[in-house]
């Protein structure tokens, strides 16, 4: 008996992203090769351009919520009806086959994941950087490398933690790293590097190695907040 595969729910995070998304939701669908991807959900934190309009022309659903990626991506988990869940930045662009990737990882017996990142750049800086994310540590990481995850798991997890501004990625993988067995998809998602051409490459860089070494030292998040709010200019959060 063929028994259909489990099938992935995208969720992607926007706020006045419609430039980016016209760029990534074909791309998705080209990538997704088996035809895996069973919705794409965007929610949607107030966007002022067309960003749900042009969603909703593509065929992908819409939801609206209260600012913050945490926020956002939670309220795309609870719509979602795939038993993987996938996150995407709606910067960042999956290769080749991601959706079978993920699928094959899941059925190694893996609980969740990410890429590796490749930054659109010829920065060297940034190239040298994006070779160290096919390491586990958690230094390694970041949102643009996209995280799957069965459903099952991210809702054993509680989600996101939603009082979170910055660092609600690396929150949630320390809590996952208890309860389900990680693994790194040795492939690149490419990255945009939009916020390094306003801040500075090596100088975004020190202030996210900041933020990072802050939060684990366990200073409270509006100080960490107000940190990258003061010296990032014109920042995504």
């Amino acid at each position: 008996m063929n028994l259909d595969p489990p099938k992935i729910s995208i969720i992607i995070p926007t706020l006045n992203e419609e430039k980016n998304l016209k760029r990534l939701l074909p791309h998705l669908i080209k990538m997704d090769k088996k035809s895996l991807i069973k919705e794409i959900i965007i929610a949607d934190g107030g966007s002022q351009d067309q960003t749900i309009a042009y969603a909703i022309n593509f065929g992908a659903k819409a939801i609206q919520t209260d600012k913050g990626r945490a926020k956002q991506m939670n309220a795309g988990a609870k719509k979602a009806t795939g038993e993987i869940l996938h996150f995407i930045h709606a910067d960042s662009f999956p290769p080749a086959n991601f959706t079978s990737d993920v699928l094959h990882k899941i059925n190694e017996g893996i609980d969740y994941g990410c890429f590796r990142s490749l930054f659109h750049t010829s920065n060297r800086f940034l190239r040298s950087n994006s070779y160290f994310t096919r390491f586990k540590g958690m230094i390694f990481r970041g949102g643009g490398q996209t995280l799957f995850i069965k459903k099952s798991l991210f809702d054993k997890a509680g989600g996101y933690k939603e009082s979170l501004i910055v660092m609600e990625e690396y929150e949630l993988l320390r809590r996952l790293r208890k309860i389900g067995k990680f693994e790194i998809v040795q492939k690149s998602v490419l990255v945009s590097v939009r916020n390094y051409e306003k801040n500075g490459f090596v100088r975004l860089q020190f202030i996210y190695a900041c933020i990072f070494i802050g939060f684990f030292l366990g200073f409270p998040q509006s100080s960490l907040t107000k940190f990258y709010k003061r010296f990032i200019n014109q920042g995504k959060i």
